[in-house]
């Protein structure tokens, strides 16, 4: 089998758009219609009033007598319409009538001189040709779906077909297109050697991998790792998404992963891409319904096609998932997936190296400092930073720029991360006021904390759903990998360093700003708690963190074996981390009242700060950076 044989039936197109028949169809019903049944401004009377009231009007002037439809039909003049409907030009007689009636009417008709004609006008015919029109225009509609189905997928009955798609020419992403995960590309660089020159590996009695397991986040790159390998060993590449498996109708599933083995059997030595693993890899037992039933035996079905390969197949399957903590042990254990590559997410010298192939033949300014770009978006995947790069060169475009400067990309950035700017008028003066001071709380907090991060950014302008932000990140060279106690904690304070702003300007009075605020301190304190046993005076060195279980019908249903008692002082613990990081955050700002203000005033005015002016600003009014740490019970600060 070829490659063009297993995509022909992709490539074809319905040669007759489905509307325009129906349209078709449609006005041919119409215009039948028309021209072949009776007349529509007409009323409808019985056989004894027409005998005895119509034909007694001046206005009458043609009687046609339909004899096969047993329907008289009675035309009045314009002038002179019927006395009993005056906007009626027809008067039809739908009754049967005998032949005594026909004889009698032909009688008064030749008496009076009007006009008449009998006929047989086949009215039965068109009577159940009329009916017919309804069922088989529906008939014509099912048929060109049918039709439509066929050619687009095979035939609306080949559900049970995989909907995998084969990539005809060789991907042309190598690794040179992969940055940023070098950790991850020496692994399947592997792989790549087994496709292009297994029999090196077959000489020492090497056994490679059936599936490797690509684990990360999304955005890291999985998918175009896998690309990349294909394109380096010149092979096909097949991918598919494992949602595409689960189905309303039990079985569909299995059989699709049966198709899709026979498929990739037939075009070997190839790749064949699993993405999103997790909905049909996830661990059997938990759950209930026909939907796990299905979703049970297309994994059961994947395992057997995964034993069914060996090394003469020259087949590698290449998962990816970011839930590896769900997946069924069988998928993972050796013979199968048991390969697991990390893809995790870029630090800084990565992020540059990301940035350089984004940036690669794109009209950059030499002026565009990449460190400075990859220290200020910390945390960022290889997608978020594609799409940075993406908007910040639509923004020079739409400002009519030849080249992409730093101030692109600075906009980019806050585009990216908190989305697109809204004009400030929406806000009132006292609204900007209660903002500006709120922002002004998070930075000074963090600040004079040397616990904490670096403040990089003020603005009060509106982005998406914040009405201003203030952008923390890490020192350059720490906070990437490790997380500690007291680093955590300050990230507390400086959340809280907005609520408590706004209730020094004013008191008793907070406004719905903080929320966002509130909710991510609590969920720090919460981590802290129950996930890092960095409560220890309290609740030892235990973890109460079952997050990781399913979600729906799995393990969160189950019995958490934790009492009341331990619920309760885990709940104390977390109020106790956030309460003592409020009173710290009120006890700092209060303290450099000056500062607050002098920040303020600039920011209504600039509504942007960021850089080395904001440590200039602070330091003017008396605040020196990192002038505080935190006590290591976490109960207040000592000065430096």
């Amino acid at each position: 089998m070829k490659l063009s044989d297993i995509s022909r039936g992709r490539n074809k197109k319905p040669r007759r758009s489905i509307t325009g028949l129906i349209l078709m169809a449609l006005g041919t019903a119409l215009l039948f219609n028309y021209f072949f049944s009776a007349p529509t401004r007409a009323t409808e009377v019985s056989l004894d009033q027409f005998m005895t009231n119509v034909l007694e009007s001046e206005g009458l002037q043609e009687v046609s007598i339909k004899k096969n439809g047993d329907i008289i039909i009675a035309t009045f003049s314009d002038e002179q319409p019927w006395k009993d409907s005056d906007d009626k030009e027809y008067i039809i007689v739908k009754s049967s009538y005998t032949d005594g009636y026909e004889g009698s009417l032909t009688e008064v008709l030749l008496e009076k001189n009007i006009k008449f004609e009998v006929v047989n006008d086949g009215g039965g015919f068109l009577s159940v040709f009329f009916g017919l029109i309804p069922f088989l225009l529906f008939v014509g509609i099912l048929f060109l779906v049918f039709k439509k189905s066929s050619n687009a997928s095979g035939g609306i009955f080949n559900f049970g077909k995989s909907k995998s798609n084969i990539l005809i020419e060789k991907p042309k992403v190598t690794f040179a297109d992969v940055a940023g995960i070098n950790e991850a590309v020496a692994n399947m660089k592997e792989v790549k050697d087994f496709l292009s020159n297994s029999e090196k590996f077959r000489k020492m009695g090497a056994r490679i991998p059936k599936g490797i397991m690509l684990i990360g986040p999304p955005g890291t790159g999985k998918t175009l790792l896998a690309k990349a390998v294909a394109g380096e060993a010149g092979v096909p590449f097949m991918s598919v998404d494992a949602p595409s498996f689960v189905e309303m109708f039990v079985g569909v599933g299995a059989s699709r992963v049966r198709d899709m083995f026979s498929k990739i059997r037939a075009v070997a030595p190839a790749i064949l891409f699993i993405d999103e693993i997790d909905a049909v890899g996830r661990s059997r037992g938990y759950g209930i319904g026909g939907g796990n039933d299905e979703r049970e035996q297309a994994l059961n079905q994947l395992l057997i096609g995964l034993d069914g390969f060996d090394e003469n197949d020259k087949i590698v399957v290449i998962a990816a998932t970011n839930r590896p903590d769900i997946l069924d042990p069988a998928l993972l254990r050796p013979g199968r997936f048991d390969r697991k590559v990390v893809v995790g997410t870029p630090d800084k010298y990565g992020r540059v190296e990301i940035f350089k192939v984004h940036m690669r033949g794109k009209p950059i300014s030499s002026e565009v400092d990449v460190k400075v770009l990859a220290a200020s978006v910390a945390g960022a995947t290889g997608a978020d930073i594609a799409s940075i790069v993406n908007e910040a060169i639509l923004i020079a475009v739409s400002e009519d720029a030849s080249l992409v400067t730093m101030a692109h990309f600075e906009k980019a950035i806050d585009k990216v991360a908190a989305g697109d700017a809204r004009p400030t008028s929406i806000m009132s003066e006292d609204e900007k006021r209660v903002v500006a001071y709120h922002e002004t709380g998070h930075a000074l907090s963090a600040y004079l904390l040397e616990d904490g991060d670096s403040v990089r950014k003020l603005s009060i302008v509106p982005r998406g759903l914040s009405l201003g932000h203030t952008q923390i990140l890490p020192e350059e060279g720490s906070g990437e990998f490790l997380a500690f106690k007291k680093g955590l904690f300050a990230n507390i304070v400086s959340l809280m360093g907005g609520r408590v702003a706004e209730e020094i300007i004013n008191p008793g009075n907070p406004s719905t700003g903080p929320s966002n605020d509130l909710s991510v301190a609590t969920g720090i304190a919460d981590a802290m708690v129950v996930r890092y046993a960095m409560s220890e005076d309290k609740l030892g060195y235990l973890t109460y963190d079952d997050s990781p279980g399913q979600v729906f019908l799995g393990r969160d249903l189950q019995m958490k074996h934790v009492s009341e008692e331990t619920t309760a002082l885990i709940d104390a613990e977390k109020r106790r981390f956030v309460s003592n990081a409020r009173n710290i955050a009120f006890g700092l700002l209060k303290d450099h009242e000056e500062a607050i203000d002098a920040m303020v005033g600039i920011l209504l005015v600039e509504e942007t700060i960021s850089g080395d002016r904001i440590e200039e600003i602070f330091s003017s009014a008396g605040a020196t950076k990192d002038s505080y740490t935190l006590t290591d019970n976490l109960e207040g600060v000592v000065k430096v």
